[in-house]
């Protein structure tokens, strides 16, 4: 049985179907599921999605552009409070994915130790968090790094996070997008005789 997608897996399959049309026929879907579903089609301001939740307007280019040159400055200046402010993570793993990021781009090395990292998340101002777990949930569950012997390095998937940000739904998208990648065949298991 098909489970009900949520409204954020719906607005990603949206935005995503949309990306490669032009202007214009990006509003003539929009108004024609507007009108199938018998809904006036939003207007900029105001508007609310489903369960009163404000909708989440796509970030302009100038916006997106901003934020990425707001970032490479950041960068550049080796200011981590700053990158760290612009990428705005919003959970432990998006953080340390922020964070090795910032320390590869910055020193050029490609792996880190925890406590190098640790050092970054003091050095950035940000609240502090169970760093250890972080670091273990970003390899084993989220995917942003590998293990390199014992250092961390930041994966394709983790960068393609990084990038994405501060966008939520970008991030969400980066993440479908990068579960395709390097997945793993599993065995199948052998049936005892009864």
């Amino acid at each position: 049985m098909a489970t009900k997608p949520s409204a954020e897996d719906s607005l990603v399959a949206v935005v995503r179907a949309l990306e490669p049309l032009k202007d214009d026929e990006r509003q003539w879907v929009l108004q024609s599921a507007a009108a199938r579903c018998r809904m006036t089609p939003p207007s900029p301001t105001g508007n609310v999605g489903p369960a009163s939740m404000p909708l989440a307007s796509a970030p302009s280019t100038a916006f997106l552009s901003a934020n990425a040159a707001d970032a490479e400055t950041a960068l550049a200046q080796q200011n981590i409070r700053t990158f760290m402010r612009v990428k705005a993570p919003k959970t432990d793993v998006q953080r340390v994915a922020c964070l090795v990021y910032y320390l590869n781009r910055t020193t050029g090395q490609p792996a880190f130790a925890s406590k190098d990292i640790v050092t970054a998340q003091t050095d950035s101002g940000i609240s502090k968090f169970n760093m250890t777990r972080a670091l273990d949930n970003a390899t084993r569950h989220a995917k942003y790094l590998s293990n390199r012997g014992r250092e961390k390095q930041l994966t394709n998937l983790g960068e393609d996070v990084v990038h994405a940000l501060p966008s939520q739904v970008a991030v969400k998208e980066a993440e479908m997008a990068g579960r395709g990648r390097g997945k793993a065949r599993g065995r199948k298991s052998k049936k005892k005789a009864a």
